[in-house]
């Protein structure tokens, strides 16, 4: 999971896999025109209430968004349909952490978690039982939805200020 070349976890290995690929006959600009740049008009009406919902915290160093059960209904979108939407979060410039919180099921939350240099958000997943990568990982808790995004803010507060990060709200 290389975020298209973006994150730090690519590597000289990451290119040369991709070389051989295209060696091998993939054709990148088709790839890419089908997976960044052919979104149904639903998808898109979703990403924008999305964004138009998030809220910073931690002196805007946190952007969280929420994606409702409802939203998901309202838009006509699977939960699927919602998972590039945090890295519009995770791109605002300032934050070091981005979290979206998904309403899966009556009583479930998604999170998934993206940071961008310090936090290590794999380490938090791994608390509220789920994994990942350092820069990229998730969990899935129960609990309203409110409770659930209150408690992972408090967590990476914490995170933040251990990772030498301060702050004025």
């Amino acid at each position: 999971d290389t975020g298209s070349f973006r994150y730090s976890n690519t590597s000289a290995d990451t290119f040369r896999v991709a070389a051989a690929l295209v060696d091998a006959g993939a054709r990148p600009w088709e790839i890419a025109q089908n997976i960044y740049d052919t979104k149904p008009y639903k998808s898109l009406s979703a990403l924008a209430e999305a964004i138009l919902g998030i809220q910073f915290s931690s002196g805007g160093l946190i952007a969280s968004m929420e994606i409702t059960a409802e939203m998901m209904e309202r838009h006509g979108i699977t939960e699927s349909e919602t998972e590039g939407f945090i890295g519009y979060a995770r791109s605002i410039e300032g934050v070091e952490v981005a979290v979206a919180f998904r309403e899966v099921e009556d009583g479930l939350i998604r999170i998934g978690f993206r940071s961008k240099e310090k936090v290590d958000v794999a380490e938090i997943a791994a608390e509220y039982g789920g994994g990942g990568h350092v820069r990229a990982s998730g969990c899935t808790v129960p609990g309203p939805l409110a409770e659930v995004k209150s408690n992972v803010i408090s967590r990476l507060n914490r995170a933040l200020a251990e990772a030498g990060y301060t702050w004025t709200d």
